[in-house]
């Protein structure tokens, strides 16, 4: 028997990336707004949890109570009315939203996608670019921003399109591949492998994994 779907709110600029709060919220990047929105299932109302300019693509909470967001602002033809750099961004409790990591061992972020945080406490992050399939403008990478907050390339790929990414119990990494349709696993000692490839027509974008280590 299939669960039925509930629609809780419309209206959204391309909603991303959800996550579910400690208290209930679900936050998500509503990209074309320039926020990360809000739903509180105590009231069933959509509000913004976060004014952070650019183009959102994906949230997620920290272990400090903070909101971290991948900033995309080249997302095809739109452009953000307020400009933010390609970058990770961290909203606090009180509001307050700065950039946490723009470049890596000194290259500029081409568009980060989808992130993570690692059992290890670190943020992994995809950096995918413009979706652009015909030109393919810009190389994927798969970054890690260390606790010290200096963030570092792991991996240097193809025009690939690296998108949803989590991280999984052992500290490796699985990400999607949007032009591949490959799904690959990387473990902690950078062995990769290709754990599946979707059938043709079917892009695989976000990524999540199950309390029982299910991938979605």
């Amino acid at each position: 028997m299939k669960k039925p779907i509930i629609v809780r709110a419309t209206g959204l600029g391309h909603p991303e990336g959800p996550c579910e709060l400690d208290d209930g919220r679900v936050i998500f990047a509503n990209t074309y707004a320039s926020e990360i929105g809000c739903w509180d299932p105590k009231t069933n109302a959509k509000t913004t949890y976060a004014f952070v300019g650019g183009g959102p693509n994906a949230c997620m909470l920290g272990s400090d109570g903070a909101v971290y967001s991948t900033q995309t602002p080249n997302v095809g033809a739109w452009v953000a009315p307020v400009h933010r750099p390609p970058s990770i961004q961290k909203t606090t409790p009180d509001g307050k939203v700065e950039v946490l990591v723009s470049e890596a061992d000194g290259k500029k972020f081409d568009g980060p996608n989808d992130l993570t945080f690692g059992p290890d406490g670190r943020l992994y992050f995809t950096d995918s670019g413009d979706w652009n399939q015909a030109e393919k403008p810009h190389p994927g990478r798969i970054v890690v921003v260390e606790r010290s907050g200096v963030a570092k390339i792991l991996e240097e790929l193809d025009h690939t399109y690296p998108n949803g990414i989590v991280a999984e119990a052992d500290g490796s990494l699985v990400w999607v591949e949007s032009y591949t349709l490959n799904v690959i696993r990387r473990k902690p000692d950078g062995r990769k492998s290709t754990l599946c490839k979707m059938p043709e027509g079917h892009i695989p974008d976000g990524l999540k994994i199950g309390a029982n280590g299910d991938l979605w």
